[in-house]
């Protein structure tokens, strides 16, 4: 069996981030809910269980209570926060050209992840895996 994994610049920011809306003991229940040594937040160099990160995700949101919990993070997220990966991304002259270089260099930030990007007249699909 194969495992996927993420880059753990993932979570990086989630910590400076929950603290806005949870208690430290709340941010470290959830780590240890998700199985995930909250350290693993502040060393991105590492790949983490992809598992791990969805179970962090649902037990920040049990904590939170709320079911939005994902806009509230996707405001405080850039793909420039991954790095050079994100750099790569950011760095195509279009969003045309950015969607195929996120789905080329997807590979480089999780292990299993797959998109691609499919023209469809002057719009373009976009399609996870």
């Amino acid at each position: 069996m194969t495992v996927p994994f993420i880059s753990a610049r993932t979570i990086e920011k989630l910590p400076e981030n929950l603290a806005l809306v949870l208690s430290q003991a709340e941010i470290s229940k959830a780590f240890d809910t998700a199985d995930l040594p909250e350290i693993l937040a502040t060393n991105p160099g590492h790949y983490i269980p992809q598992k791990n990160v969805l179970c962090l995700v649902d037990a920040v949101a049990h904590a939170v209570g709320d079911r939005d919990l994902g806009l509230f993070l996707a405001e405080r997220f850039n793909i420039a926060d991954y790095g050079e990966w994100g750099r790569y991304i950011l760095g195509a002259a279009t969003l045309g050209k950015a969607l195929p270089q996120y789905a080329r260099a997807l590979k480089f930030h999780a292990t299993h992840d797959r998109t691609w990007v499919v023209p469809t007249a002057v719009r373009f699909k976009f399609k996870p895996i």
